[in-house]
């Protein structure tokens, strides 16, 4: 069973294959400025898997980072479905397809199977920093 269970986690990590992110970007630009205060997210287009986007959310001082591709919809790399923003404070973030709605505070939805692919997000003073 504890082999079961460790392969389950490692297969439900790689629901979206790993891209290389990183960014580097100060508070002050436009895009960016949403997250000088907490609660509020941002979408950062062109990177991510297939250029979907990484959704940034800050919160508590805090930030996460997400792929903006749906992990509960792919079915292959020439099917995936983009999530959008609720809003820039809603704190979720929805998928048109399968409509599951992430919590932008941990990645899951409720009642699907799969989070948002995460990368590690930081912020220094005032630089916005996201990689894996």
């Amino acid at each position: 069973m504890v082999l079961f269970c460790a392969c389950f986690d490692n297969e439900q990590a790689r629901v979206i294959p790993q891209t290389p992110v990183s960014i580097y970007a100060e508070l002050s630009l436009p895009l960016f400025s949403p997250l000088q205060y907490d609660g509020n997210a941002i979408v950062v287009p062109g990177y991510g898997y297939q250029n979907n986007g990484i959704i940034v959310y800050r919160y508590t001082n805090a930030v996460n980072a997400y792929d903006c591709t749906c992990p509960n919809c792919m079915i292959s790399s020439e099917q995936v479905s983009v999530i959008a923003l609720d809003g820039l404070s809603s704190g979720t973030a929805t998928c048109p397809v399968c409509s599951a709605q992430y919590m932008l505070l941990n990645g899951w939805a409720s009642n699907f199977d799969y989070p948002l692919q995460a990368y590690t997000a930081t912020i220094t003073g005032n630089t916005l920093h996201v990689h894996n």
